[in-house]
């Protein structure tokens, strides 16, 4: 898949968009195709002198899309359910993977 992704921290000229293993799913939680991301202040922040969590490092707080994976342990979510997400990393990618509790379903 492709991501949004660095391998240092600095200004936007570390930014490099590249193909990336996609992500694996958790037993309590759900793999999200993204359709829609934010940019948050917090991803500048990281960017310019952040922790790297992954490396490489994919960037994003903060995206929407459609379950497309739901883990073993998971009950009230399900595929092709719309949900919008939020977690430390990972949402600038076509797919992103969070726990159920990182989730929210977005109403019909």
């Amino acid at each position: 898949m492709k991501a949004a992704v660095y391998y240092e921290t600095g200004g936007p000229e570390v930014f490099k968009y590249e193909d990336v293993d996609d992500p694996k799913c958790h037993p309590r939680g759900i793999i999200v195709d993204v359709e829609a991301v934010s940019i948050e202040g917090g991803d500048v922040l990281n960017r310019a002198g952040g922790a790297l969590r992954t490396h490489p490092h994919i960037v994003g707080y903060q995206a929407a899309g459609t379950i497309s994976e739901v883990g073993s342990d998971v009950t009230d979510r399900v595929v092709g359910q719309r949900v919008c997400t939020s977690s430390g990393d990972g949402s600038h990618a076509e797919k992103r993977s969070v726990p159920v509790r990182a989730s929210w379903v977005v109403p019909d």
